[in-house]
């Protein structure tokens, strides 16, 4: 699996499991997985962040904000502009505050740093959908500066419009791994009528229907499955594609 980008550019490993975690620290040099080999140019600056844990409560953000600092140059109006926002001061200890705020602040200092490529390790789950909104857009003004970005999640569904690639896992099995544009050309689900012993879900199976839309094929106890949630008078073509691609997840 080739997992090159260039600048600018964003790779999402979806996976409910720790292969996309293990594959993001290789790629920071933390750690190494059997067979897998992650190549990064030389004098590429890399930082690796995952869910902030075990940090004493009784710090400060003032004692976090140094600790980016010292690692190098920090765009420091960025991070006082959020917390400003947010009506914490440097001197609030973290147990005054909630685990989403401190995962986004840690993002954001984050953000604040002149790297090259940033890797995000699950940390943009712990966010709730309001901390999302605020920080996607640094994401994207990032990027627009050229860094690039690893990126593993559980729930990739917010960054789908980010990302430029995507690869989707199940256990040790690749599900999908293509341009996200690739993804976004699903349109419509169809029933296979003459293909047997189709897997669950199969995204590498395109359809074309009639009107030239490419197909997400999905078996009957699928299309079963989602009409118990979605409804039993819903017509295949209306399912959402999402709606299906989470499974893939599950």
């Amino acid at each position: 699996m080739n997992l090159e980008i260039s600048k600018g550019e964003m790779l999402v490993l979806a996976d409910r499991g720790d292969l996309a975690s293990g594959i993001l620290k290789c790629a920071a040099e933390l750690g190494s997985i059997e067979g897998l080999k992650v190549k990064s140019g030389k004098g590429v600056r890399k930082l690796y962040l995952k869910n902030p844990e075990d940090l004493n409560p009784k710090w400060n953000l003032e004692k976090i904000f140094k600790f980016f600092r010292r690692m190098g140059k920090l765009d420091e109006a960025l991070f006082f502009h959020e917390i400003s926002h947010l009506g914490v001061s440097m001197k609030t200890p973290l147990e005054e505050l909630s685990d989403e705020m401190i995962a986004f602040l840690y993002g954001v200092l984050g953000m604040a740093m002149k790297i090259d490529l940033l890797i995000l390790d699950s940390i943009i789950d712990t966010m709730g959908s309001a901390f999302k909104e605020r920080f996607l857009p640094l994401i994207k003004e990032k990027k627009e500066s050229a860094s690039g970005f690893f990126v593993s999640s559980t729930n990739p569904f917010s960054l789908l419009k980010l990302c430029d690639r995507l690869v989707i896992f199940k256990g040790r099995k690749v599900l999908f791994n293509g341009p996200i544009d690739l993804l976004s050309n699903f349109r419509q689900i169809s029933l296979p009528t003459d293909v047997k012993g189709l897997e669950r879900f199969r995204l590498f199976s395109i359809n074309r229907t009639h009107l030239g839309i490419n197909a997400l094929v999905a078996d009957e106890p699928t299309i079963h499955a989602l009409k118990v949630e979605l409804g039993e008078n819903i017509n295949v073509q209306d399912i959402p594609v999402e709606e299906v691609v989470k499974r893939l997840l599950v």
